[in-house]
Formats: structure tokens, sequence, C-alpha cells
């Protein structure tokens, strides 16, 4: 297609027009009409009818078909990690809870392993509990296996990392 429209400027994308917007929430289609921001899945730039379009919109006009040069489709939004990271806290609230009895003892860090299970990072400043034990119980409590690993501290920076609150 030859780009005749003087409006048009390449360093636009789709995430400028939204900014450009009035609404928050609401979006100008190029038939006029007024919908809601999730329902857009692209911006049409052609001068003679800027707007937001919905699916039925780009597929009457046929945007992707056509290669068109004006449309700029919506970024698809990336899932966040967000929600390993609150798994990882809720496997240490568990663990937490379940190491409460064993005294000079506390699980740092969860890692989730690749070939599956979690590894707890924990220090300690007795070697009187017996981790194997300790990991068998802390599969039960989870329900994925565990595998215990020792940060090695000097007594002191093990007790501040055990007692600080």
């Amino acid at each position: 297609m030859i780009n005749n429209n003087a409006y048009f400027e390449t360093n636009h994308t789709y995430t400028f027009y939204e900014q450009q917007n009035s609404s928050a929430h609401h979006r100008r289609c190029i038939d006029g009409k007024i919908t809601g921001c999730g329902n857009c899945v692209g911006y049409c730039q052609y001068k003679e009818h800027p707007g937001f379009l919905t699916e039925k919109l780009r597929t009457e006009h046929d945007c992707i078909g056509k290669g068109c040069y004006y449309y700029l489709p919506k970024p698809k939004n990336e899932k966040r990690p967000l929600k390993a990271a609150q798994i990882s806290q809720s496997i240490l609230n568990i663990v937490t809870e379940a190491l409460a009895g064993y005294e000079g003892m506390r699980v740092l860090q969860a890692d989730k392993c690749p070939s599956g299970g979690w590894q707890l990072k924990y220090v300690t400043i007795t070697n009187e509990y017996h981790i194997p034990s300790i990991e068998k119980k802390l599969s039960a409590c989870v329900g994925d296996v565990i595998s215990m690993i020792r940060l090695n501290c000097d007594f002191e920076k093990a007790a501040q990392l055990i007692y600080a609150a």
C-alpha cells in the first residue's frame, strides 16, 4: 500500500493512541460508536476514519488480510511472573508453620526446581536435626517433593537470620 496520508506518523503506536484518549476505559471506534477498552483489538490511523477497532470492525475492513499500513494491533499483555512469587510465598508460609517446633532453624527461600519439587534454603544453629526426616514431613505438608539446602553461615549470622522478625 502507498502511504499518502499526511496525518500518519510512523513513530506512533497503539499505546500512544490509547494514552491520547480522553477516557481511561472507553474508546471511540472508526464507526463513531463508543466501546470499552477491553473490546478493542487495534487502532486505525487512516485520516478518513481514525479510531479504535473491535474484532468485528477489523474483520469487516479486512485490515489484516489486506496488510493495511494504517492498522496498529493492540499489544498482547504478557502474564506477570508474580504468580510464581505468590506460590513461593505460600510454600514458605506452609513450611514455616510446619517447622515451628524446630528451635534454631529457619527456611529463608523456596525455589521451584525445573525437574519438579521444591528446594528450600535454610539456616540453622544446630546440627541435631535429621534433615531427611524433615524433608519427608515437609513433602507431606506441601504435597510435593522437598529438598533442603543448608546455607553456610557462621553462628552469629545464622542467629541473626533465624531470630530476625
